[in-house]
């Protein structure tokens, strides 16, 4: 039957794969599923998904396991799974398995490093099915949370899902609302017991911020009698910096000034700001280069000892869940304007991706509908992000405040699902996360009401710190902008990242000219002046 030959063809086709050393850890589904009928089986039989999913590290069962049984109650269907590589080798095994001509699950969810242009080659090309009419008759709670969102953001998810020239939808989004990510992009947190220790004040300049962690190295801030502190780390700090000297969103890395887009990355201030990292590199005030597993035992410090001084990243996630070291830091407010260009930050643009498409070997495409638009519900996204009810979290008929200062109704009972469980599916499913849905109660006690007091005071901080009047995040692009947009964004991203670790490391200087003009020059080369009159001519017509 049908579906049977599609777990055999990939199977083969990821064997044929991993033989040949391309991927690794992929797989196809396991013994435990049968072959099936899909949509077309006779009233008799029952209807059989095939879902083509990302395989997450920490999931141990995909069959036995609690939310498959509750999106199969729910669905009144049986699951059964393709089993692909992380998120970016999945793309590989996909492209393979289209090249191979090989049929396709059903559905595929959790593809989220997939391109929109890529995205588009995938519909032009037959393998996946146009959803708007789908949607339409079933797509019941996808077209509700949609009509929730405030009429930009409205706008915005579905010029991100819609094909420009002729407004075919190829996949279903995975969005978070304001509420949930409205934050500052780099989240920078300082030691207030190290600076209360030293008779010092959080930096408000980049002279103080050069003071602060001067002192941080020298003055023992620990009281250890030890040299164990580190003033400042994370790979991310440096856009903290920069945009003291101008503002540099790493998302949309140009800026609009006065109805003229330009490229932050080859000015002068950026130029400046370069110079004074390598300065804090030079002297050991800054550490980047650091695994992320040691950068968050670093930051989580020794029993009640603090290592180091400033740090960027979440605290929910980038420290140990039995830090003691959380209730000594603060959010770290911006840097004035160093340049008459700079002194802001960057508002992390709300999460939004395609996770959810159906492909061409489905048949039912009724059933592959109800299923993704399942996912939207709210009890799905609950149960997906939270586990089992009863186990893991309980409803809350009192609604109290989350971690970001909003209203929920999930409290957490036991629900550490970043390690091994087979209660969620631990890949990205297509969802709209609001504050009923994704967040949770704040705790009141112990790391986790470190975690919310840090999270809510950032929240609450971002709301009153400057961003530009204008910038490129809403611009609209056609097709062919879209594709020229991310050919030439990968090449400038590497560019970039490459000469950052030039500089940094001394093997070229930013404030020679002929380093920065090769700089430039290289930035140039990969089309930065062909982006820039993209998004002109995008602002332009806005």
């Amino acid at each position: 039957m049908k579906k049977a030959k599609t777990k055999q063809i990939m199977s083969l086709l990821i064997a044929a794969v991993m033989m040949l050393g391309v991927l690794a850890g992929c797989g196809s589904s396991t013994d435990q599923s049968s072959s099936a009928s899909s949509g077309s089986a006779g009233a008799d039989e029952e209807k059989v998904l095939t879902v083509g999913i990302p395989q997450s590290a920490v999931v141990t069962d995909y069959y036995n396991n609690s939310f498959t049984r509750y999106i199969q109650d729910k669905l009144g269907a049986k699951i059964e799974f393709v089993l692909f590589s992380n998120a970016s080798e999945a793309m590989n095994q996909l492209a393979l398995a289209c090249a191979a001509g090989d049929e396709l699950p059903d559905v595929l969810v959790g593809f989220s490093n997939m391109s929109g242009s890529l995205m588009y080659e995938y519909g032009r090309d037959g393998f996946f099915l146009p959803l708007n009419d789908l949607i339409e008759q079933y797509g019941t709670e996808f077209k509700a949370h949609m009509d929730a969102l405030p009429q930009d953001e409205y706008d915005r998810v579905m010029d991100f899902i819609t094909k420009p020239d002729d407004g075919v939808i190829y996949g279903l989004p995975t969005y978070s609302a304001v509420t949930i990510s409205d934050y500052m992009q780099n989240q920078m947190y300082i030691n207030r017991q190290w600076l209360n220790n030293l008779g010092m004040e959080a930096p408000k300049t980049i002279d103080d911020l050069y003071d602060v962690l001067v002192a941080f190295r020298d003055e023992d801030p620990n009281n250890n009698g030890r040299a164990d502190e580190l003033p400042m780390l994370s790979p991310a700090i440096y856009y903290y910096v920069i945009n003291a000297f101008v503002y540099t969103d790493a998302s949309y890395p140009y800026n609009i000034t006065d109805g003229k887009v330009w490229a932050p990355q080859v000015s002068d201030e950026y130029r400046q700001a370069l110079a004074y990292l390598c300065k804090l590199y030079d002297e050991k005030l800054i550490k980047f280069d650091i695994p992320a597993a040691d950068a968050k035992s670093t930051i989580s410090g020794d029993g009640t000892t603090a290592k180091v001084g400033i740090w960027c990243g979440n605290p929910q996630t980038d420290t140990n869940h039995s830090c003691e070291v959380l209730d000594q830091y603060d959010v770290l407010e911006p840097l004035a304007d160093a340049t008459g260009k700079g002194g802001f930050v960057v508002n992390r643009p709300r999460d939004l991706l395609i996770t959810g498409h159906i492909t061409r070997d489905c048949e039912d495409t009724e059933l592959a509908m109800r299923f993704l638009d399942l996912c939207y519900e709210d009890g799905a996204v609950t149960r997906r992000r939270h586990g089992e009810e009863g186990t893991n979290w309980v409803w809350s008929e009192v609604e109290e405040p989350n971690i970001f200062g909003g209203m929920s109704h999930i409290n957490i009972i036991d629900s550490d699902l970043f390690n091994s469980n087979n209660v969620t599916w631990g890949s990205l499913l297509p969802s709209v996360y609001t504050d009923l849905n994704y967040l949770t109660i704040a705790s009141t006690s112990g790391i986790g009401k470190e975690y919310a007091r840090m999270l809510h005071a950032q929240t609450e901080l971002t709301k009153t710190w400057p961003t530009p009047e204008e910038t490129i995040v809403n611009l609209k692009l056609d097709l062919g902008e879209r594709a020229e947009r991310e050919n030439i964004s990968g090449k400038m991203s590497t560019t970039s990242s490459q000469y950052f670790g030039l500089f940094l490391s001394g093997q070229l200087d930013p404030e020679n000219d002929s380093d920065w003009g090769r700089y430039v020059a290289d930035m140039e080369a990969c089309g930065m002046n062909d982006l820039i009159a993209i998004y002109q001519a995008a602002y332009d017509r806005r």
